[in-house]
C-alpha cells in the first residue's frame, strides 16, 4: 500500500462567516486549487519533474472555523518529501530545520540577488542585499520559484482577506498544531520580487591542467588546458606563483600540474558561465630537474 500523510487546513477570523463554520464558495475552491499548485508544483522543482506524490482533499467540510483535510499518497517513496520541505507535516532536518515557508515569511520583499549551490553538500547560499543565509538546497529552490510565493498567498492570504483577527493554521495527521498565523502574520508571505536572479554552482576538484600562459607576476594572466579546453584561470596559489618567479623559464606548455580546482558555473536566463581558480598546485609532473612542486 502506498504511504499517506494527512493534514488539515483551518481559517477563522472574527466575522459572521468563518465563525460559523462557512466561507465563501469562489474563496474556498482557489484555496484548494491553489494547495494543489504548491504541492505539484513543489513535487516538480524537487523531484525533477517526476510526478511523486497524489492530492486528494479528503474531506472539505471539517467543524471547528472552517477546515479542509488533504491526503497526500507517495507514488515514489524515495523522492524528496515535498510537505516536510515546504513546512507543511514537518521540518527540514538539514541547515538548522529551515523550510520554504519560514524562509519566505523571514525574507518577505527582500530581493534574491543570487544562489549559489555546494556541490555535495546539500546547502545553497542565498545572498541578499548586505546579507547571506544558507539553507537547504531543496528549500532554496522553493524559496525563489515565483510560482510557490503566489499559491502560499492564495492559500493563506486570500481567504482571509479583509477580514478582522485573522487565524490561518495547520493540523498534521495526529492534531498537533504545526502552523499558525494570526493577524498580521498571515500578510507575512510577499511575492517574489522583480530582478535579475543569478544561480551558481561551486564545485572544487582535483584535476590535471597545463598552463599555456603564465604570469610570474601576478595571479592574473594565466590560461590553462583542461578538458581539451583553453580556459583564464585565476592562480590562487601564492606558494606555488613565488616558486614559479624563481624558476623562471622552468615551466612547458606541455607540463602537466595536478592542482586543486574550483569550478563556479553561473546560471542565468540565457546562458551559463564558468569561472576558473587554482587554489593550490599539488605536484608539477615533469622531469624531477625540472620539478617546481
Amino acid at each position: 500500500m502506498p504511504k499517506t500523510t494527512s493534514f488539515k487546513v483551518f481559517y477563522d477570523a472574527d466575522d459572521n462567516e468563518l465563525s460559523q463554520h462557512a466561507i465563501d464558495a469562489e474563496a474556498l475552491g482557489n484555496s484548494i486549487l491553489s494547495m494543489t499548485k504548491l504541492i505539484t508544483k513543489s513535487d516538480d522543482l524537487l523531484n525533477e519533474g517526476n510526478k511523486s506524490i497524489k492530492v486528494l482533499v479528503s474531506n472539505p467540510a471539517e467543524a471547528g472555523s472552517l477546515g479542509v483535510a488533504y491526503t497526500i499518497i507517495e507514488l515514489i517513496p524515495d523522492a524528496i518529501n515535498v510537505l516536510k520541505t515546504l513546512g507543511i507535516t514537518g521540518v527540514v532536518g538539514a541547515a538548522g530545520g529551515a523550510t520554504a515557508l519560514s524562509l519566505i515569511r523571514q525574507l518577505g520583499s527582500s530581493k534574491v540577488i543570487s544562489m549559489t549551490r555546494k556541490a555535495d553538500s546539500g546547502t545553497t547560499v542565498l545572498e541578499l542585499e548586505g546579507e547571506e543565509i544558507e539553507c537547504p538546497t531543496a528549500v532554496a529552490a522553493l524559496v525563489t520559484d515565483p510560482t510557490i510565493r503566489d499559491a502560499l498567498i492564495s492559500v493563506i492570504q486570500k481567504p482571509l482577506e479583509g477580514k478582522q483577527a485573522p487565524v490561518f493554521k495547520i493540523l498534521n495527521e495526529n492534531e498537533e498544531e504545526v502552523i499558525r498565523l494570526e493577524g498580521v502574520q498571515t500578510e507575512e508571505i510577499k511575492p517574489l520580487p522583480r530582478g535579475t536572479l543569478l544561480e551558481k554552482e561551486v564545485d572544487e576538484r582535483e584535476v590535471n591542467v597545463k598552463f599555456t600562459q603564465v604570469n610570474f607576476q601576478s595571479e592574473k594572466g594565466w590560461r590553462m588546458e583542461y578538458n581539451g579546453e583553453e580556459h583564464a584561470v585565476l592562480l590562487n596559489d601564492h606558494e606555488f606563483l613565488a616558486k614559479v618567479r624563481h624558476a623562471e623559464g622552468a615551466i612547458s606548455s606541455d607540463d602537466l600540474f595536478a592542482v586543486n580546482l574550483e569550478v563556479t558555473k553561473t546560471y542565468s536566463a540565457r546562458n551559463v558561465t564558468e569561472k576558473y581558480v587554482v587554489k593550490k598546485v599539488i605536484r608539477h609532473r615533469a622531469d624531477a630537474s625540472r620539478r617546481i612542486i
